[in-house]
């Protein structure tokens, strides 16, 4: 491990080469959950351990401490040393042997591939990292619907070696329903043909034409490499079955039988629909398209054996961001957060202004921001709450707001949704997208044609689930999918173009500057923001000409 010095409050990494010098990090805020609710279902409780502290989880569901892990420059910096680090360990068994709650590694992987991973994405950020596996979890095995829970969180936060604690909220794919009812008999649709007789049905994909509309995805598509080739997407959410009109999936991993499922179909054809002249038109179908279900087997029909890994988002983005292979991961999930006092869009509110994007919470925006220093290129909805993400109950986050760019940057392209005119926020429906200025781009977010497995309202309705077409897909989950889609295809194009691939703060940059500016929308004295429409070919000229 290179040694590491303090010099004028900035880190020194080795040798005297200036670009080794790299912006401390800012620690967590362990006020940022002081307004979370908890009456909703919560799955564990994550735990923070300072960096340096050296802190894992063993086998027996204990703390330990690995003094070879540990480094002393980095405690010293958040006024720790290794007893402090010893006392508290000892301390924190104790009462979770008194809680009956067990310790295990939130995010798994090799202790090697965490350390260069980190010091990769540090060279690229030129910002310090948070070290990964500092994050333990305690798994509750009530459904966390318990009375003592917040108890439990503000007396680990007493701790000055945990770096924060907080408790976790289950997140769900960004729609409103509940769990899915998913149609019988379960089986695969490799044996059945894509029906003919739905015809081509690209007519109502506006958004692969020409903006405002749309985004110039049909000319990008007729480039080489412009239908996605060499580049892997992965699509992080809830569940999926299979669909006529889906090429087979590299990577189908997790229980996606349970939930979600119409969801994960819906997703998948956006993006990887066969360009065949019959049903959709994906926009990125030469992509190598994967899938990671976050739900083990038992989550919905045994809490208590859903088991380490179900529902743990910050796994499945570090797993997703390695097997991507420097490719684009798709975050399809939203979380419930504190509930918004004055929701400017959520007239006669049915849904509560609740849900939030994924970064919200430290495990995720930690495992995003180190994945993008290693050349992942995350795309994630921005939620569906109707609420403005500029609202003074996110000023909770270390050194300002959660949702400011300028101090708090995962370095994930956020998307919200429009209407169909490509151009126009959404304002005024319960469980529509969210808005704000940490918004980067948008797309259409109603009426998206999709491979729904089972819906009311078909444009095309097959024999079976594997040839249905269904005409209303959208929110943030609908516009996230089409943004996904058009971030692969343009990666794909590009690198057709230089052999190399853009960076994520490239890719980001390059959409928000060439876009279609948004309608603008002020309510109430809010602006409605929700960033430009892409625009791929002038995309795709900016990138060859500034990278």
């Amino acid at each position: 491990m290179k040694k590491m010095f303090i010099l004028s409050c900035w880190i020194f990494l080795g040798n005297s080469n200036a670009a080794d010098l790299i912006e401390p990090r800012s620690i967590h805020n362990k006020d940022q959950f002081n307004n979370q609710l908890y009456n909703d279902d919560y799955l564990r409780i994550v735990l923070k351990f300072h960096d340096g502290s050296g802190v894992r989880s063993n086998s027996r569901g204990h703390l330990m401490i690995k003094p070879e892990l540990q480094n002393s420059a980095t405690l010293r910096q958040r006024g720790l040393n290794t007893r402090q680090i010893s006392n508290d360990v000892l301390a924190i068994n104790r009462y979770l042997d008194q809680l009956k709650l067990q310790s295990n590694q939130l995010i798994n992987g090799l202790e090697s591939d965490f350390k260069n991973e980190k010091e990769k994405a540090e060279q690229y950020w030129q910002k310090e990292m948070a070290e990964l596996p500092t994050y333990q979890q305690l798994l509750l095995k009530d459904g966390g619907q318990n009375p003592m829970l917040a108890l439990w969180v503000r007396t680990l936060n007493t701790f000055p070696s945990l770096e924060i604690a907080y408790a976790e909220p289950i997140a769900m794919p960004p729609i409103n329903e509940e769990l899915a009812t998913p149609p019988a008999p379960w089986k695969s649709c490799n044996a059945v043909p894509i029906d003919p007789a739905a015809g081509d049905l690209s007519e109502f994909q506006g958004y692969l034409g020409t903006p405002p509309v749309g985004m110039n995805t049909d000319l990008l598509n007729q480039l080489p490499g412009g239908l996605g080739s060499g580049i892997r997407i992965i699509d992080v959410e809830g569940g999926y079955l299979p669909h006529s009109d889906h090429k087979s999936l590299f990577q189908n991993i997790g229980h996606t039988t349970q939930y979600g499922i119409d969801h994960g179909s819906a997703v998948i054809g956006i993006i990887g629909s066969q360009h065949n002249d019959i049903g959709l038109n994906g926009l990125a179908p030469n992509a190598s398209i994967g899938l990671r279900s976050i739900y083990n087997k038992n989550l919905f029909d045994d809490l208590n054996s859903a088991g380490n890994s179900s529902a743990n988002v910050a796994h499945h983005l570090y797993w997703a961001a390695k097997h991507s292979i420097q490719g684009v991961v798709l975050i399809e999930l939203q979380r419930y957060s504190a509930e918004e006092p004055d929701c400017t869009c959520n007239f006669n509110a049915v849904v509560p202004c609740r849900w939030t994007p994924l970064e919200y919470w430290p495990a995720e925006f930690d495992t995003i921001q180190n994945a993008t220093g290693n050349g992942t290129v995350f795309v994630e909805a921005a939620a569906n709450g109707s609420r403005s993400l500029d609202s003074t109950i996110f000023n909770t986050c270390t050194n300002g707001h959660c949702f400011d760019r300028s101090v708090r940057d995962s370095g994930a392209i956020l998307v919200s949704g429009s209407l169909t005119d490509g151009v126009t926020p959404f304002c005024g429906k319960p469980g529509r997208p969210n808005y704000g200025s940490r918004i980067d781009v948008h797309s259409w977010g109603e009426q998206i044609p999709n491979t729904f497995i089972d819906g009311g309202n078909y444009l095309y309705q097959g024999i079976s689930h594997c040839n249905n077409y269904y005409e209303d897909f959208g929110g943030t989950s609908g516009a996230s999918a089409i943004i996904a889609g058009a971030v692969t295809a343009l990666q794909g194009a590009y690198y057709a173009a230089t052999g190399s691939r853009l960076d994520a703060l490239s890719m980001r940059e390059t959409l928000r500057v060439t876009g279609t500016p948004q309608t603008p929308m002020n309510v109430d004295g809010h602006d409605i923001l929700i960033g430009p429409h892409p625009n791929l070919t002038d995309a795709l000229q900016y990138a060859l000409d500034n990278f």
